[in-house]
């Protein structure tokens, strides 16, 4: 509706107003027509909170104002992102979902230097990567507060919403807090003089995978130790070798060892082999599919694109495939995963093949698969493609 295509108490040329009305009958209109855009105005409002209009094709902007540290993720039928209020969360078209349970979280994320969100099936875990406090909630609020004597190294969670926290720790490398899926504390384990790298739990018996490096004169140790759950000390312990240890990934029957010189399996058996040299390729980054699969990406600076290659639970390599250079990997499912560049993403399939691609028109500073949409994070708004 164009505004200006009609000017309320303008009369057509050779029509003379009454006398005594000359005053009185634009205001009158100009106050009628106010009304009824303001009406039309309302009721369009109305039927947009209720769902009637659909968002178009382009996708739903939320705006916020972020914090220095930008982060978020999804979980079931809400997306929670950071802000410099604390906690903000959408559903899948945009809209703001329940303060109440946004008030009760977000003095503890807005206490928070840079949080980390982890999820399983029923819960969230968000923790303070260098801090001292993380949180445990879902869709109805908290579930546990929780607050440590140091720094968090990093936090791992599994499927049942079981979780470990690595910390720093006096007299100890670090510390491994071992918490059911309720955030009750089962026990800590101290590593001594070896370094924890990442601990898992398994998502189908009560057993957790340890990961060390252990330096010592001059040289460096690496070790995979396992716990059963009732037990602060291991039960198992094997040597991996002479390099560092990166990463472990512990799903069924197998555990899955990243080190700087390729990736190992281990069987519940004990039997440990190298089913990938790494030789001279540089990786870059490395995560995780929700299925235990594992995604490795080496830089190649000279053609400016990424290796890619896939390895399954058993350590067997399921996909190669090349990429052009990009930012971060973002959010990985069951068969697909997301990439980032400066202002695109990409949704990759396991095999390589570009599912979907998104050009924005800002900076991207993070994406999650939320439903059957994109989220896209930028500085100050975030899209829902």
């Amino acid at each position: 509706m164009n505004e200006q295509s009609h000017i309320p108490g303008e009369q057509s040329p050779g029509l003379r107003p009454r006398k005594g009305r000359k005053k009185k009958f634009p205001f009158l209109k100009i106050g009628f027509t106010v009304f009824i855009i303001a009406l039309l105005c309302g009721g369009v409002y109305f039927l947009y909170q209720t769902g009637v209009f659909g968002f178009s094709a382009e996708g739903a902007m939320v705006y916020y104002t972020p914090m220095q540290h930008i982060s978020g993720t999804s979980f079931k039928n809400t997306y929670y992102l950071t802000t410099i209020d604390g906690l903000k969360s959408v559903d899948i078209t945009g809209k703001d979902t329940d303060h109440n349970v946004n008030s009760t979280i977000s003095p503890f994320i807005r206490a928070m230097k840079e949080p980390i969100y982890l999820k399983s099936d029923k819960t969230v875990l968000a923790y303070d990567i260098g801090g001292k406090t993380a949180m445990l909630f879902d869709e109805s609020g908290i579930i546990a507060p929780l607050s440590f004597e140091r720094e968090i190294i990093r936090a791992r969670m599994n499927p049942k919403g079981q979780f470990v926290v690595l910390l720093n720790e006096d007299g100890a490398k670090a510390a491994v807090k071992v918490f059911d899926a309720y955030g009750n504390e089962q026990y800590t384990w101290y590593s001594g003089t070896a370094y924890v790298v990442d601990a898992m739990i398994h998502p189908k018996n009560d057993m957790m995978a340890v990961l060390t490096n252990d330096v010592s004169g001059g040289g460096i140790t690496s070790k995979l130790l396992f716990f059963r759950l009732d037990t602060a000390e291991p039960v198992k312990g094997y040597v991996i070798g002479d390099k560092m240890a990166a990463s472990v990934s512990y799903t069924d029957r197998y555990a899955l060892i990243l080190c700087t010189n390729g990736l190992y399996i281990m069987t519940d058996s004990g039997e440990l082999s190298l089913v990938m040299q790494m030789g001279d390729k540089k990786l870059k980054f490395f995560d995780y599919f929700t299925d235990g699969s594992l995604l490795l990406c080496y830089e190649n600076t000279a053609s400016e694109t990424y290796l890619c290659e896939v390895y399954d639970k058993k350590g067997r390599q399921t996909s190669t495939f090349t990429l052009d250079s990009f930012v971060k990997i973002g959010d990985l499912t069951n068969n697909k995963f997301l990439v980032y560049k400066r202002k695109e993403v990409l949704s990759v399939s396991k095999k390589g093949k570009i599912l979907d691609s998104q050009v924005m028109d800002f900076e991207i500073k993070d994406v999650d698969y939320f439903k059957n949409k994109i989220a896209i994070i930028g500085q100050e708004r975030m899209l829902l493609q």
